[in-house]
């Protein structure tokens, strides 16, 4: 059956702290952990949606301003409720922050920053509906 929990996609190109950050938000939202961009393009292609995607702006493979481009042209709401997380930024990567994403949390971030912000976001775009873990499994497998 499926959980009740705000569903979070945390994006992360370093394992460690991907699969810690997952780990560590998994007392209180139903996360799900992928290592690229592509990764999280495929799930969101294949119509799995998150309550927020927690998203390291400098990805191996696909820049964060081009992922968040390409998930504002498959959903715009989706688009809105990703989150920044990441640390050293560029000048054109802070001001494209600044434009788009108001919502950053600077790496490291603290449990309870990292839980701020994301309720922050559900609180302002309201939950989506709930998918079950089976259809989250099968859309991951198949990306």
């Amino acid at each position: 059956m499926g959980s009740t929990k705000p569903r979070v996609l945390v994006i992360d190109d370093e394992p460690g702290i991907g699969r810690a950050c997952s780990r560590l938000l998994s007392a209180w939202y139903t996360t799900t952990y992928v290592e690229s961009g592509e990764e999280a393009l495929a799930l969101i292609r294949s119509g799995v949606r998150f309550d927020v995607g927690l998203v390291d702006l400098l990805l191996r493979g696909i820049s964060g301003e081009s992922f968040w481009r390409a998930v504002e042209e498959i959903d715009p709401l989706q688009a809105a409720r990703l989150l920044i997380h990441s640390g050293a930024c560029s000048v054109t990567e802070t001001s494209f922050m600044a434009r788009k994403w108001p919502r950053t949390v600077r790496k490291p971030a603290s449990c309870a920053e990292l839980r701020e912000a994301i309720d922050a976001v559900i609180d302002v775009y309201g939950r989506v509906t709930p998918e079950t873990e089976e259809q989250v499994e099968t859309a991951q497998h198949a990306a």
